[in-house]
């Protein structure tokens, strides 16, 4: 049980940013893995986990670090624009909550559309015929919950 010799909301804050900087890499990497055994498992493939590893994991990764050296590094300092101007980095909730929303967003549309193609597969369709109709029958609703989620946030 860990005490706080202070009750300030500061240190309470400093306390949670230390912890999670220890535990956070450590997490993903936990759920990550299990996730995608779950998935290679479930649809009996060793591929589509390292496709979901390509386009979900990897963009993830990128726009981090697109972030990181806008905001530490000052890439746009430039402009002179206030909102992109470097600063001593992001805070530091924003990863956390990110990449979690991000990641259950990303795998929901990736497992609607793959459950969509495999079944069209297990029906007897050709594999080029069930990407085709699986993105088809898919693609209009994945696009509108796309499309509701940039309003909304």
């Amino acid at each position: 049980l860990r005490r706080y010799l202070f009750t300030h909301s500061l240190y309470w804050e400093i306390d949670s940013l230390h912890r999670t900087d220890e535990t956070l890499p450590y997490g993903l990497a936990i759920i990550t893995v299990i996730v995608f055994l779950i998935i290679g498992f479930v649809f009996r493939s060793v591929f589509l986990p390292l496709r979901l590893l390509l386009c979900v994991v990897i963009p993830i990764l990128f726009v981090y670090g697109v972030v990181t050296g806008v905001y530490q590094h000052g890439w746009l300092n430039w402009l002179q624009w206030q909102s992109v101007q470097d600063s001593d980095g992001i805070y530091w909730m924003l990863p956390v909550i990110t990449c979690t929303v991000l990641m259950g967003l990303a795998l929901d549309y990736e497992i609607f559309l793959f459950s969509r193609v495999y079944e069209y597969r297990c029906k007897g369709f050709t594999t080029r015929a069930a990407i085709v109709l699986g993105v088809s029958s898919t693609g209009p609703v994945i696009s509108a919950a796309g499309c509701v989620m940039a309003m909304a946030f």
